[in-house]
């Protein structure tokens, strides 16, 4: 999976896991808050570059075998633009409000202060699973393993 790329690399994703739309719907979570965000000038770019080359190399790999295997998928757009719809349906039914941990309360808490979460209409059905944070829905996926 390509960040940049992330619902082309979801739709894959779907294909080999026999998964339909619902299955891969997501709300983004861990977005920095906009005075979080940092711009990296393009001397920092340059230099960072020749630091992670090793890593540079293994993207550019990873994202040239993402592409190949995206020209391969026929009714990409349509099927991209359908997800994208189904995605834009979750906010719509799911989403009271978007925030820092400044409206967020209990397991909607984000781990860091600088990440933007969501307040979602707990009365509808998996609403809540779309915007718990990483750490209790770790705890949460612990909890039913222990109790296999």
């Amino acid at each position: 999976m390509i960040a940049e790329q992330f619902d082309e690399s979801l739709m894959l994703l779907q294909d080999l896991l026999c998964w339909n739309i619902k299955d891969i719907t997501y709300l983004k979570l861990n977005e920095r808050i906009p005075s979080a965000k940092s711009k990296i000038t393009q001397p920092t770019r340059k230099l960072l570059k020749k630091w992670l080359w090793a890593d540079y190399i293994l993207y550019d790999y990873f994202k040239q075998k993402l592409q190949d295997k995206l020209q391969d998928v026929p009714d990409l757009k349509p099927r991209l633009a359908s997800f994208r719809d189904a995605n834009d349906q979750v906010k719509a039914d799911c989403v009271v409000q978007r925030g820092d941990n400044s409206v967020l309360e209990g397991k909607f808490k984000m781990a860091l202060p600088i990440v933007l979460g969501y307040v979602v209409d707990q009365s509808k059905a998996n609403c809540t699973l779309y915007a718990i944070s990483e750490p209790h829905f770790s705890d949460m996926i612990h909890h039913r393993q222990n109790k296999l």
